[in-house]
């Protein structure tokens, strides 16, 4: 008896993949719960593991191929059985066509529907920046071609759009990117968001750090940052949730996303369960997921199922932004770069310090401006007083 390999879920928001490669060719033997190829998702290469022991007896899809949940890969089988291929029925032609009469053509240009294009046109449509919407096949119902491109070139039609025509160069989208503009353009366009800002004395987590550094433990400011934020949390359970339908779930544990800039585009690792991690912990997973991002060799659990998203843009100079939720979250915190000032002391005097701009940017079908500013106000304290679990 055969069995089919096929595609698993990719996890969440996750509807494509890439065929990488497969690790066996048709006759060798497998082992269930071997690894005989690889998915590659926008988030994080997978393996895909046999279902069954046998023999490898068919692949039905070729390295470089994209492919969704559900879908057959490969045929697994006992050496010498056969491959059954469904093939779809031909369409019958034995049923005689009565001849239909041509319908007059009207006079002028006519809407068509969707347009057929030759290639070379599209690309010189685009190389002169015509908008093909406005240019007409020479025969009603056939596709443009460069020959009607010039004809329209001819007419003086075209000149008004290029006299402002910029010379550019185009940029295919990589995985990364494309699955970046997909759930941002989701976060702009479904989620109904706000932002609220706040100043945080950041100078004890600053003396900290260097404290900490000089016993031999390196920590990162966002190391810091993550465990600030799980406690802020703790008090504050609906800013670590999500809103769906008609109802709001929270959820119990933190898992916290954090943004990593990658030359292949914007991801997101996720420290799983990170409030019950220690100061050292942190540390240790945010570098082994941040070299992993950089290297792009994300493992899809290593990109799921994060619950709030942590962005700290201090590291860039960057004094304020405001980020976009992350879907499906219902909140994300960006940090800017600590900037030195003197601030006023209770005896009247003032003292040097280092102050950080806190945003938060929320769904507003979760949460209202109240809520966001006590959660900032709770982190404030956390960082001022920068009391860790090392």
């Amino acid at each position: 008896m055969t069995t089919q390999i096929i595609v698993p879920a990719l996890g969440e928001s996750i509807v494509e993949a890439n065929l990488l490669a497969w690790l066996k060719k048709v006759g060798d033997p497998v082992k269930r719960g071997e690894e005989i190829a690889q998915l590659e998702t926008a988030k994080a290469t997978m393996p895909l593991e046999c279902p069954a022991n046998g023999v490898l007896l068919s692949i039905l899809v070729t390295e470089g191929t994209p492919v969704i949940p559900g879908q057959a890969l490969a045929i697994v089988g006992q050496p010498g059985e056969v491959v059954e291929v469904e093939v779809p029925p031909m369409a019958s032609s034995t049923v005689p066509q009565e001849p239909v009469a041509a319908l007059p053509q009207p006079e002028g240009p006519q809407p068509t529907g969707a347009q057929r294009i030759s290639p070379a046109a599209r690309r010189l449509a685009d190389e002169l920046g015509l908008d093909l919407s406005t240019i007409l096949p020479s025969t009603p119902g056939a596709r443009i071609t460069t020959e009607d491109i010039q004809r329209y070139l001819k007419t003086g039609q075209a000149e008004a759009r290029l006299v402002d025509r910029l010379p550019y160069h185009r940029v295919a989208l990589n995985e990364v990117r494309k699955v970046v503009a997909e759930r941002m353009s989701a976060s702009a366009s479904q989620i109904p968001q706000f932002s609220v800002s706040l100043e945080a004395n950041a100078t004890r987590m600053l003396e900290t750090k260097k404290e900490l550094m000089a016993k031999g433990i390196e920590v990162s400011l966002t190391a810091l940052l993550v465990q600030s934020v799980c406690r802020a949390l703790q008090g504050h359970p609906l800013v670590n949730a999500r809103f769906s339908e008609d109802s709001i779930l929270v959820y119990e544990t933190v898992n916290m996303a954090v943004a990593v800039a990658t030359p292949h585009g914007l991801m997101a690792p996720v420290i799983h369960a990170a409030e019950k991690l220690s100061l050292q912990e942190i540390a240790r997973q945010l570098n082994d997921l941040t070299l992993a991002a950089r290297e792009n060799r994300l493992s899809l659990s290593q990109v799921t199922d994060g619950t709030f998203t942590l962005s700290n843009l201090g590291m860039y100079g960057v004094s304020q932004f405001v980020p976009l939720v992350n879907p499906p979250q219902a909140a994300i915190l960006g940090v800017g770069s600590a900037k030195a000032v003197l601030l006023p002391t209770p005896q009247g005097g003032i003292q040097p310090a280092w102050l950080t701009t806190l945003t938060v940017s929320a769904d507003h079908r979760v949460l209202d401006g109240e809520a966001v500013a006590q959660f900032l106000g709770s982190l404030q304290k956390e960082i001022e007083a920068a009391q860790f679990k090392i």
